[in-house]
């Protein structure tokens, strides 16, 4: 429990970094700006400076999103081996009833 809530206070985190590292540049986000050669030369090298580091941060995010589903899965596993269906006591108290009065 403790180490999930770790994990989604980190992806708190990022969010609000990721905000405020964008927050100037909300008229380029918003399709407010005229393009412009030179501009757009700039932006093709920042893509290919940043390729590398996106790529592999992509990674790590998808890797982190098919791994969040392993607790469920523990818990899901654990709570199985507990125990059978049939000795929990919803299918005792079913075995009680005549059969006439089961559905």
């Amino acid at each position: 429990m403790a180490f999930t809530l770790l994990l989604v206070g980190l992806g708190v985190v990022m969010l609000v970094q990721r905000r405020a590292a964008f927050s100037p540049s909300i008229t380029l986000i918003e399709g407010r700006f005229t393009p412009d050669p030179v501009v757009t030369a700039w932006a093709a090298r920042e893509r290919l400076n940043h390729e590398t580091a996106r790529t592999r941060r992509l990674a790590i995010a998808v890797f982190l999103w098919i791994v969040s589903a392993l607790p469920i899965l523990a818990a899901s596993m654990l709570g199985s081996s507990q125990g059978s269906p049939t000795d929990s006591p919803v299918s005792a108290s079913r075995s009680r009833w005549p059969s006439s009065r089961r559905a």
